[in-house]
């Protein structure tokens, strides 16, 4: 997915299907086209209107410990790319963020383009969509748990599906009667 006027085709983003008519991707990607919510909190997601093209995935909330794969486009070389880690037990309020939102952690690789893209589980499920990478995770102390990121080779983080799924419920209550389209 790429930016729109006035800027078209300059930033680059993954969009994750939702539903039938409505998909999810990440807010701080500039000039996004049909965007009809953004979070209510000031996370990092917006609704976006756009048609499904082939099958809706399922949607779960992450088991810590799990593989997971991120998956996105490289903004440089504009093709599919994906990396494979585990997702963490941690959750994570970002300071440079103006929500309060815990955003959940996994150590799979991402690079710039991947943002909006999904996390898919073990089970090929979509756990959230991927935002950003280099947490500063040195100041976690909670060792005793295997699943934390202080045990992890790298720092991503994404909103999971439980973030989601309440952005997109307070949307559907938004919208006239005759407009809500099936949830998840």
């Amino acid at each position: 997915m790429y930016s729109s006027l006035p800027a078209p085709m300059v930033f680059m983003g993954t969009a994750t299907q939702w539903n039938e008519e409505y998909a999810v991707t990440a807010a701080h990607i500039p000039f996004t086209d049909n965007v009809v919510h953004r979070c209510s909190t000031g996370c990092d997601l917006v609704f976006i209107k756009r048609k499904a093209e082939g099958p809706v995935p399922q949607w779960r909330e992450p088991v810590p410990g799990e593989q997971v794969v991120a998956v996105g486009y490289s903004g440089a070389m504009l093709f599919p790319i994906h990396g494979k880690g585990q997702a963490k037990s941690t959750r994570v309020v970002l300071e440079d963020k103006p929500s309060s939102v815990a955003y959940a952690t996994h150590d799979a690789p991402l690079t710039m383009g991947m943002s909006g893209g999904p996390l898919y589980g073990s089970d090929k499920a979509v756990l959230g969509i991927n935002l950003g990478f280099g947490l500063d995770y040195q100041w976690y102390t909670d060792l005793d748990d295997p699943h934390s990121i202080g045990h992890a080779k790298r720092n991503s983080y994404y909103l999971s599906t439980d973030v989601i799924r309440a952005e997109w419920e307070l949307f559907q209550r938004s919208l006239p009667q005759n407009q809500i389209t099936q949830a998840h």
